[in-house]
């Protein structure tokens, strides 16, 4: 019996013309094409496959394929101002992961994430497995990750083409067998280095079930603790293989491309039932995401487990009801003070100063100019008042008359 209850999608992607003309020409290895999409594909794939709110990203090979930083910097931002304008225009449909500059430049993608959080609303970020041939619990990244840990972020992790295990034959893409284990070990580096317990207000999401993790959980924790001890042996390092096991739990897992039986099992007895979450890798899966959605809809799960995995999503307070209703009041907020702006400017060019900054302290300006703006006619305002007090008969001095008393 098909499973008709609403989902939300943690795993969709968003292919846009500009991001696919930058991958033209560039060999990765795995062959893949890059399907076509639209708003309305997504939608109408949602429809039939009852998903009330999908989470968009941008997928393998990311950002970083554009070249130069500033090109790879331009493009994060186009595909993020895109995302955030569609999710505007679908509130209750859509959220998005904002994308990043790759990690290795420290200085984009720490200004980018103040961006996405600050301007954008995003509901998190996407990172890929590795950059520069670090996976992501390197020292090197504790910055970035130290500020996604103050915004509380959700963070995707997507796999990539693995630095460590180069193409070698065409009869094995990437994606077939890498990805997993790209996924696994990038998890396992969060936990063993302690970048994981050093930032837990961080929500980290392994695509795809988690790869090969859960298959290889025990194996990391005990071998870890004993036989290779001494690399836990940093200030954030967990202590021992219980501990090694509570991190690498600790992970949320989604089920794109991850709905077989044999799966299902694994990640079911073995992972937090409140981690595991709906993925289904639009538009990329293809008849492959049929062939698994099946299986997933057939699969013998209890109901409370299936209606937690499939309804999900770790962020505070989140629903896709509340998103909207988010949006909304954002966008009434938003109408409300260039109203108050509006009368506010009105007031001053028919010069009555009177209680103008007092209706003007509880707006958020839409721009720093207006603040300026603002401010600037009331340190005027200020300075014709003091010129008003000592001269009494211009206590109802126009405006003119007070810029007047200012040369005075």
């Amino acid at each position: 019996m098909a499973d008709l209850s609403p989902k939300v999608d943690v795993h969709h992607h968003i292919v846009l013309d500009f991001y696919k003309q930058v991958l033209s020409g560039i060999d990765l290895s795995a062959k893949i094409k890059y399907p076509s999409w639209s708003p309305e594909a997504s939608l109408a794939f949602m429809d039939d496959h009852h998903i009330d709110t999908a989470i968009l990203s941008l997928s393998a090979p990311g950002a970083v394929i554009a070249g130069s930083r500033d090109h790879v910097r331009a493009l994060v931002r186009k595909w993020n101002d895109y995302a955030s304008e569609l999710c505007s225009a679908h509130p209750s449909r859509f959220g998005f992961f904002a994308a990043l500059p790759g990690l290795d430049d420290l200085e984009g993608a720490m200004s980018e994430i103040g961006y996405v959080f600050q301007s954008l609303q995003a509901d998190g970020v996407t990172l890929f497995t590795s950059y520069a041939g670090q996976y992501l619990g390197a020292k090197a990244f504790e910055p970035v990750w130290a500020e996604l840990d103050k915004f509380h972020a959700v963070v995707q992790v997507h796999p990539n083409h693995s630095f460590a295990a180069p193409f070698t034959t065409p009869f094995l893409p990437q994606p077939l067998i890498d990805y997993p284990h790209e996924t696994a070990r990038t998890a396992s580096d969060l936990v063993l280095s302690g970048r994981k317990r050093q930032f837990p207000s961080c929500k980290v999401i392994l695509s795809h079930a988690g790869g090969t993790l859960p298959y290889l959980a025990d194996r990391i924790s005990v071998l870890s603790a004993t036989i290779f001890a001494g690399i836990l042996d940093n200030e954030q390092s967990p202590r021992g293989s219980e501990q090694v096991m509570e991190g690498l739990k600790s992970f949320y897992f989604d089920l794109a491309l991850g709905g077989s039986s044999t799966v299902l099992d694994l990640l079911i007895n073995w992972a937090p039932h409140d981690r595991i979450l709906y993925g289904s890798d639009f538009p990329f899966a293809g008849g492959a995401g049929e062939c698994f959605e099946a299986t997933l809809e057939s699969y013998r799960m209890d109901s409370q487990v299936r209606k937690l995995s499939m309804t999900t999503f770790p962020k505070a307070g989140w629903t896709a009801a509340a998103a909207a209703a988010a949006a909304a009041a954002a966008a009434a907020a938003a109408a409300a003070a260039a109203a108050a702006a509006a009368a506010a400017l009105e007031s001053i060019k028919e010069g009555t100063w009177d209680n103008i900054w007092g209706l003007m302290e509880n707006v958020e300006f839409v721009s720093v100019s207006q603040k300026q703006f603002m401010e600037s006619h009331r340190t005027m305002n200020a300075r014709a008042r003091l010129s008003q007090e000592q001269r009494p008969s211009h206590t109802n001095a126009t405006l003119s008359e007070s810029m007047s008393s200012i040369k005075d």
